[in-house]
């Protein structure tokens, strides 16, 4: 599969994620086809391929790791968050509240 087949099927997945929600790395990457590993995923997301969903891909626990990345990166995707309805306190989202069932 060629990199423009994954950011592709990236995208796919991350579109699927309905606003309100989100979903770690590991999760987009086991909806993906064929399956990434969730640091793939996250190698994937840095890219920052256009219409990709990403700031509905968090750490499983719930970590925005955007915040190791960027201030300023963290702060956007918490406000993106926030704007759907998504509670973010200390950079971190309660999954058991917005996790993206099956």
């Amino acid at each position: 599969m060629q990199r423009l087949e994954v950011v592709d099927e990236l995208r796919r997945v991350t579109q699927s994620i309905p606003p309100g929600r989100v979903l770690s790395y590991g999760g987009v990457g086991q909806r993906m086809v064929p399956r990434q590993t969730g640091r793939a995923v996250g190698r994937l997301l840095a890219i920052g391929a256009p219409e990709v969903v990403w700031w509905r891909v968090v750490r499983a626990d719930g970590f925005l790791s955007t915040v190791h990345r960027s201030p300023l990166i963290a702060a956007e995707q918490s406000l993106k968050l926030s704007r759907e309805g998504v509670t973010v306190v200390e950079n971190r989202v309660p999954m058991d509240k917005f996790w993206q069932e099956d």
